[in-house]
């Protein structure tokens, strides 16, 4: 019963999501946040409580991610470079790399306290699915 309930949530949000976007080509990234964590629940198949304790860790995770992603964005988008300030954004991007795969390491630790490992392996899987989606949709290429 929870199951279909979820599923008929999900059906409504992802109807409204896209005659939502529609309307307009640019995607907030609210918009973007809530359809991602919304497919991963649904490809992962989360029961109502996985789905809230998932909502918490998942948000969490990506507020935290997007410090980093904006840290990155100030280093690579900086004008005019010599050798020595290149080798230092590389060596700059290389540690935010690894405090990136840290991260999700950490979250995916939290999200195995409250869920079965097969459920965090959908998600995982999942995320990687809407991001490649979302990209093909983006470019108008059609799926192979």
């Amino acid at each position: 019963m929870k199951r279909l309930f979820l599923t008929l949530i999900s059906i409504a949000f992802l109807l409204l999501t896209a005659s939502s976007q529609s309307r307009d080509k640019r995607l907030s990234k609210e918009h973007y946040q809530a359809q991602l964590a919304q497919f991963i629940i649904q490809e992962a198949q989360f029961t109502a409580k996985e789905a809230a304790d998932f909502r918490v860790i998942f948000k969490e995770m990506q507020n935290k991610q997007r410090k980093t992603f904006e840290a990155m964005k100030d280093i690579w988008h900086k004008p005019g470079r010599g050798e020595k300030e290149c080798a230092e954004a590389i060596r700059q991007k290389d540690k935010m790399d690894i405090e990136l795969k840290n991260l999700q390491q950490q979250y995916h630790n939290k999200l195995l306290k409250v869920m079965p490992a097969s459920k965090v392996f959908k998600a995982i899987i999942a995320e990687d699915k809407f991001h490649r989606q979302m990209l093909r949709k983006w470019s108008n290429k059609p799926k192979k």
